[in-house]
């Protein structure tokens, strides 16, 4: 991800925007193809790259984003290949963003009501209901919908929804279980990692 071509990001296209990633989507793509161990292959990918969005710490560009035909158009030609060596397809839901962790990390305490208080008051980016999260998304969840569609028996989505929000109180925070959501930027840290692992292990162990 830190070479000339950037960060690997699951779209072929003749489309402009997305010219810096054909290499290592080609690489990756015919050795997974002529794999015969590779029996479901699991995609993930920030919504901000598949949509091409100017930031890494907010989608709030995406409901009004242009480039819904040309990301539906490259992330289908993937799984459609992916699909043709006759794999199976898992994809990933993106995580919520926030800020990067340093704008939004706070002494996380025992009592949740005091850390959802700090965190608001430290910036209000850092705290965003599940109800905004999904509005902002749509268009990012309804293209998946679309892609699902392609073969709904081979290709599945994977909410990582309730890993990284508290579905109880409609709300997404930068944590969870006293511990931190968010490594860098937009990215979820190893904890995080772990919990979503943890059932998207199970999923594949029966894919």
């Amino acid at each position: 991800g830190n070479g000339r071509h950037g960060a690997f990001v699951p779209v072929l296209s003749s489309n402009e925007i997305f010219k810096q990633y054909r290499d290592l989507t080609s690489v990756a793509l015919d050795n997974i193809a002529r794999n015969p161990d590779v029996k479901t292959v699991a995609l993930v990918t920030a919504t901000r790259a598949l949509f091409q969005l100017n930031n890494d710490y907010s989608i709030e560009e995406l409901p009004q984003s242009r480039n819904y035909g040309a990301a539906l158009e490259g992330l289908s030609n993937v799984v459609t290949r992916l699909l043709r060596a006759g794999k199976k397809v898992v994809l990933v839901v993106d995580n919520p963003t926030f800020p990067d962790p340093t704008v939004c990390l706070n002494r996380v305490t025992t009592l949740g009501f005091i850390n959802d208080a700090v965190a608001a008051k430290k910036d209000p980016r850092c705290v965003i209901t599940i109800r905004k999260h999904l509005d902002l998304s749509m268009k990012y969840r309804s293209l998946l919908a679309e892609i699902q569609r392609i073969d709904p028996e081979r290709i599945t989505i994977f909410d990582t929804l309730r890993h990284l929000c508290d579905i109880d109180k409609g709300v997404c925070l930068p944590y969870k279980n006293e511990r931190l959501l968010y490594s860098y930027s937009d990215h979820i840290s190893d904890y995080a990692a772990g919990m979503i692992g943890t059932d998207l292990n199970a999923l594949l162990s029966k894919e």
